[in-house]
């Protein structure tokens, strides 16, 4: 019988050891799957919409008496990425710094997946970039500019829009709109409002927030007509259809768009109406891929919004992600990309906790019938 208690001396410590193993490549499985491959393995849910021809931009050309940017392409196709409303957290209102760090990385790693799969020719930010940017120092503006820096890293050859929303420069609620608050986040960010690509693709930018619209020239006027071969979209941070009047009627009339992106809401849905009567608008939650032909939409005088979700989990929203546009001869194919929600992952580590609770009471219950199995206690076993 000593034999065998040897013997199962031996076996009992490699079984724990085992279970310290277990333990341990359990935690990091746990680790890699939530913290990368789940990245990788939701992107390639995300539908590939290409150029049929493909386009890169060359050049740039800054007129600043215009506040425009000319960008040459190369091709006629353009793919767009939408990046709405990831309100990088601040001190003020999330105190805790581990709670900022997981929110960074998130939306740092999501965006990286997403630019690897639309490889965009252009990167539009739609508002709401900083969460305290209205009312914080100059100081900490810096501090928050340079994480969003490296949350959002600008790809070669990729050219980035960006345009405020109320949380950048107030106008909501309590925190107003001031000079300051405008100059300080066109120092840091850009100050133009129309961008104008070589293949007659222009982009506007339609600031609810200051009630300003972009000035055209006498030679921009044949570009804005009907039926011109010129692609038009309008970015706004608030919605331009939900919120008609003057000014949204204004600047609709002005640039006659073929489509509207906006933000804020931090949801993804679709906005149709027609263009004399935005009171009567219909919204439809944007859940999957929808194509548009953008010259049946100017012939039938619609109006079409797409709302771009947020990419920031901490907006509470359970469909959160980015926004996939490509435009090519009169089409427009757009995906929202959806990431996966981290309040999700987190809960998955709740539940890998309980299971490997669960796993080493079962073993260690084991363990001890084989101890009294063998008469072998805890006064008298040493493993060897």
């Amino acid at each position: 019988m000593g034999i065998w208690k040897i013997r199962m001396r031996k076996l009992l410590a490699i079984r724990f050891s085992h279970i310290q193993r277990l333990n341990f490549y359990g935690l990091l499985a746990a680790l890699l799957f939530n913290e990368y491959i789940i990245y990788y393995f939701n992107r390639l849910g995300w539908e590939k919409a290409a150029c049929e021809t493909g386009s890169k931009y060359s050049c740039n050309i800054i007129d600043y008496t215009l506040l425009l940017l000319v960008i040459s392409f190369s091709e006629s196709c353009s793919r767009i990425l939408f990046v709405a409303d990831p309100q990088v957290l601040g001190e003020s209102k999330e105190s805790r710094w581990y709670a900022r760090y997981d929110s960074d990385k998130h939306i740092s790693r999501n965006y990286h997946q997403a630019v690897s799969h639309v490889r965009p020719d252009v990167i539009v930010f739609l508002g709401d970039l900083i969460d305290e940017g209205s009312f914080v120092d100059d100081f900490l503006y810096e501090k928050y500019f340079r994480r969003f820096v490296e949350i959002f890293p600008e790809p070669t050859d990729v050219k980035m829009i960006f345009i405020p929303g109320d949380n950048d420069i107030g106008g909501e609620g309590s925190e107003m709109v001031k000079p300051s608050k405008v100059k300080r986040f066109n120092n840091y960010f850009e100050d133009n409002s129309q961008w104008k690509f070589d293949n007659k693709l222009n982009i506007y930018h339609i600031n609810r927030i200051t009630h300003e619209l972009p000035l055209l020239k006498d030679q921009d006027m044949p570009q804005i007509e009907e039926n011109s071969g010129y692609t038009r979209i309008l970015i706004s941070h608030f919605s331009i259809i939900l919120i008609p009047g003057a000014y949204s009627y204004k600047a609709i009339e002005r640039f006659r768009p073929h489509v509207i992106f906006s933000g804020h809401y931090h949801r993804s849905s679709q906005i149709t109406s027609e263009l004399k009567r935005l009171r009567y608008s219909t919204t439809l939650p944007l859940m999957h891929s929808m194509s548009y032909e953008l010259r049946t939409i100017e012939t039938n005088q619609e109006a079409l919004e797409i709302q771009v979700p947020s990419c920031s989990y901490r907006m509470g929203e359970d469909h959160i992600g980015f926004g996939q546009a490509v435009i090519e001869n009169g089409y427009l194919h757009y995906t929202p990309l959806f990431i996966p929600n981290r309040f999700t992952q987190l809960r998955l580590y709740v539940v890998f906790g309980f299971v490997l609770i669960i796993v080493n009471i079962l073993i260690s219950h084991s363990f001890r019938k084989l101890l009294r199995k063998f008469n072998l206690t805890r006064q008298n076993y040493h493993p060897i």
